[in-house]
């Protein structure tokens, strides 16, 4: 059969090349791990949508409901850590509505975190989407009076 220094050298071949095929088939392969933002408005609410190509695990985020910038720290599920490292930056600018402000959404940051600034305070919720590939950020109007 095969010596244990050869089976381990298949292994970690094989381990590469899934690796590698997972990257590939997220569209990771050219580093881009931020897709899209969708914005929906329900009533007095903004919910905006940050969507991930990769599976995403919600980790926390600060300042905890209230400023003019929250980072959201997360992790991808099912990749490696230096798969992490080699994320191209990407920035997105939704414009100013009636409802929200104008919002710049960036990732990945220097501390691998998702950067959402606003160009006024407010109030927020974040929490993980409901699809695991996303970050929800629900903008709660200030009282009307």
């Amino acid at each position: 059969m095969f010596s244990p220094l050869t089976r381990r050298a298949i292994h970690g071949t094989v381990q590469a090349f899934l690796a590698f095929s997972t990257l590939v088939a997220t569209g990771l392969a050219h580093g881009q791990a931020l897709d899209s933002v969708e914005i929906v408005t329900r009533d007095d609410q903004t919910e905006l949508i940050v969507h991930f190509l990769p599976r995403v695990q919600y980790l926390r985020h600060a300042p905890v409901d209230y400023g003019k910038s929250v980072r959201v720290y997360l992790q991808f599920v099912g990749l490696g850590v230096e798969a992490r490292d080699y994320f191209v930056p990407v920035t997105k600018h939704l414009p100013k509505t009636e409802r929200s402000p104008h919002v710049t959404i960036s990732y990945p940051e220097p501390d691998k975190s998702l950067l959402i600034l606003f160009d006024a305070p407010a109030r927020y919720i974040v929490r993980p989407g409901k699809d695991g590939r996303s970050i929800s950020i629900l903008l709660i109007a200030a009282p009307k009076g």
